[in-house]
């Protein structure tokens, strides 16, 4: 019972510190809240929920909220590609490749 009590920790421990690629702008998303949106905007319609994961980074774009600049990264989740907004809440971990 106790190695696989200790098996499950540590398949917990990897699955919270994934290895990221360091040549290629990888994000980790941990929030199970996250959703992509079809639009890299606050109101855009939103297209699906993200699983926790790893994920590439297909494209980023700057938009202005409320006069302040926000980062926004694209992403495919399963056959859907959206937007996330670059922020600690949605991401939990970049590569050192992200901007």
């Amino acid at each position: 019972m106790q190695k696989i009590v200790l098996f499950v920790l540590m398949l917990i421990c990897i699955a919270c510190n994934p290895t990221l690629d360091k040549n290629t702008c990888e994000i980790y998303i941990s929030n199970t809240l996250v959703v992509i949106y079809e639009k890299p905007q606050h109101f855009s319609q939103e297209i699906v929920k993200v699983p926790a994961g790893k994920y590439q980074v297909l494209d980023k774009t700057t938009t202005k909220w409320v006069n302040q600049d926000e980062r926004w990264l694209k992403i495919s989740v399963g056959k859907r590609e959206g937007w996330i907004e670059d922020n600690t809440w949605t991401i939990r971990e970049k590569s050192d490749a992200c901007p």
